[in-house]
């Protein structure tokens, strides 16, 4: 593909709205059409954008060289089995579904289309994980894994169709797959906190994967008084991403060792 790369984008809701912004910062990128009722969006928007409430006219007019898709998970299968079958690279949001079997049917389907779809795990664009990924190969790879422990959460946000499990667990779910490059062999979640909030429900969950070399435990809350997101990766040295802290990347050579920590910059993971 060459020249300016027009994106649609379904949805300009609170992470719409960063999509918005971020694409407006991009070279080579321009923000063709908005499919959204948001009263907002004429405001929204750039010069020139198409806006409409239908989303399937993004995709039927062929306008766009791709689509972003920033919907609530239980809306965004129908939008992207659409964009594939019209040929059309979609990015979702996450968690891709709340359906096993209707994301191994999207699956199926991007496969026999060969189609390009990406879900935004955007930790694992992050420049300290990155960091992490390269001080690991430094170490001999997934491979000297020998164990991962990861905790992410806040006060909130309670979502009245999506558990706390797919909102934050997610992420760290992605990081540690991407990590260890395989599938695990056995998983397991268990709730250990569950209290009504206005909103929705507060909860936290324990999460455990086995794989054939390593073991990995993530634990998930919207109950915590302060943000976190920390993912810590054991091998010859051990190494932690925290996505939360401003010294979000450290490591130390053994374990009586000082950390050390630093501060690694770049561009936003979302961009």
């Amino acid at each position: 593909m060459s020249g300016t790369v027009r994106l649609g984008l379904v949805g300009a809701g609170r992470w719409g709205r960063v999509f918005i912004r971020t694409i407006g910062e991009c070279d080579g990128v321009v923000l063709a059409g908005l499919a959204s009722d948001n009263p907002d969006s004429s405001v929204l928007v750039p010069e020139g954008c198409r806006l409409t409430k239908d989303w399937r006219a993004l995709i039927s007019d062929g306008d766009v060289d791709g689509l972003i898709v920033a919907v609530p998970p239980a809306a965004q299968c129908a939008i992207a089995t659409a964009a594939i079958e019209a040929g059309v690279p979609v990015l979702l949001e996450k968690p891709l579904s709340l359906d096993v079997v209707e994301a191994e049917r999207l699956l199926n389907l991007a496969d026999s289309r060969d189609a390009l779809v990406m879900v935004d795990h955007t930790h694992l664009y992050h420049p300290a994980y990155m960091a992490l990924k390269s001080k690991l190969a430094d170490l001999g790879g997934p491979g000297a894994v020998t164990s991962i422990s990861a905790a992410a959460g806040n006060w909130g946000p309670f979502r009245g169709q999506v558990s706390v499990l797919w909102d934050w667990g997610a992420h760290d779910i992605a990081m540690i797959l991407d990590v260890l490059n395989e599938t695990p062999g056995a998983v397991s979640a268990r709730q250990t906190e569950s209290r009504a909030q206005d909103d929705g429900l507060g909860e936290s969950y324990e999460i455990e994967l086995e794989f054939a070399k390593a073991r990995a435990a993530v634990s998930v809350s919207n109950l915590l008084d302060a943000k976190l997101r920390r993912l810590a990766v054991s091998a010859a040295a051990e190494l932690v991403y925290d996505g939360a802290a401003e010294e979000n990347f450290a490591a130390r050579d053994r374990p009586d060792a000082p950390w050390k920590r630093e501060t690694i910059g770049g561009p936003l993971p979302i961009t």
